[in-house]
């Protein structure tokens, strides 16, 4: 099951201002009620990139500990690593975790080209340096791990090591030649218009084997973001223009850092390949065989152990 942490109170900028958009859809979260809201260990702010992008940044943990950047999948928000963080922070790190542009409460520019891939990771680096980050260990879920990987190839030395959890490029993704298929741009207000929170729902139980981690909580964080204009055409760009290919052997031994691979072994997103990964040296790959595409959150306790011995490995 998911966190527990209760929206009963807003989440605060460090100056003490709501975050986010203020108008709220009927039936959604308001964006102050949003993950966090109402656990005081976490801070949240608005960083303003040189690029214009308003981003959400939320952090726990001492400042002076090494730092962790987690980088959400597609459509999530900073919720997506809800059952991750605590044990981070309890283990002495600098938890930071970021809404990507067109997600969660950040902004969500018009255009396809703000989400190709190599906007995307340009606009992951402008994060790092807006945080005048060094050499930090960047945790990518799905599209998040396909970025945090772009990152490590295109930046020899910027990363300290990679955690890629059902990553977009370590397998085969069945799902993004569909969604292309029936995402044409006609149809991006219909969308909009049909995105219920059942839908979501429904997706979320595509997602997850243990559809016990199907809760209202976690349907409604989700559900969310979809209240604002531009998230749905921000999704249908991503699909479109964010490469969704695998990676070759090649790029994935570029990546030059170790890296933690995690998977679900009944993801129904990602097809494991049939041969092994070659990692690059200092890696390690967990398997999580009764779990779907959201390993971390169907079981945390496993997932975080690996996740913070990897780190302790770390040179």
């Amino acid at each position: 099951m998911t966190s527990s942490v209760a929206p009963s109170a807003p989440a605060r900028a460090d100056d003490g201002s709501v975050p986010g958009p203020t108008k709220r859809v009927r039936g959604r979260l308001a964006p102050a009620s949003m993950f966090p809201a109402g656990a005081p260990e976490y801070r949240t702010r608005f960083e303003q990139l040189p690029s214009g992008d308003r981003v959400r940044v939320m952090e726990a943990g001492p400042a002076s500990g090494a730092p962790l950047v987690f980088v959400s999948g597609w459509g999530c928000s900073i919720w997506d690593y809800n059952r991750t963080y605590p044990s981070a922070v309890a283990a002495g790190y600098r938890v930071i975790g970021v809404d990507l542009r067109g997600h969660g409460l950040s902004d969500m520019p018009s255009g396809e080209e703000p989400y190709t891939t190599d906007a995307m990771v340009a606009h992951a680096v402008e994060i790092l340096d807006a945080l005048r980050l060094e050499r930090p260990v960047v945790i990518g879920h799905s599209m998040g791990g396909a970025i945090a990987a772009h990152l490590a190839i295109r930046n020899p030395g910027r990363l300290r090591a990679v955690v890629v959890v059902s990553a977009i490029g370590f397998g085969v993704a069945r799902i993004p030649d569909v969604g292309r298929a029936l995402s044409p741009a006609w149809l991006t207000p219909i969308a909009r218009a049909v995105l219920r929170r059942a839908v979501v729902a429904t997706g979320l139980r595509v997602l997850y084997e243990d559809i016990e981690c199907v809760t209202a909580r976690n349907v409604d964080e989700y559900w969310a973001p979809s209240q604002f204009p531009g998230f749905v055409p921000a999704m249908r760009a991503l699909l479109h223009r964010f490469r969704w290919t695998r990676f070759t052997p090649e790029e994935i031994l570029a990546i030059g850092v170790p890296c933690l691979l995690v998977r679900g072994g009944c993801d129904p997103i990602i097809e494991r390949p049939r041969d092994p990964v070659r990692l690059p040296p200092g890696s390690r790959e967990l398997v999580i065989e009764k779990a779907g595409h959201l390993p971390h959150d169907e079981s945390p306790d496993r997932v975080n152990e690996a996740f913070l011995e990897f780190l302790a490995t770390l040179p």
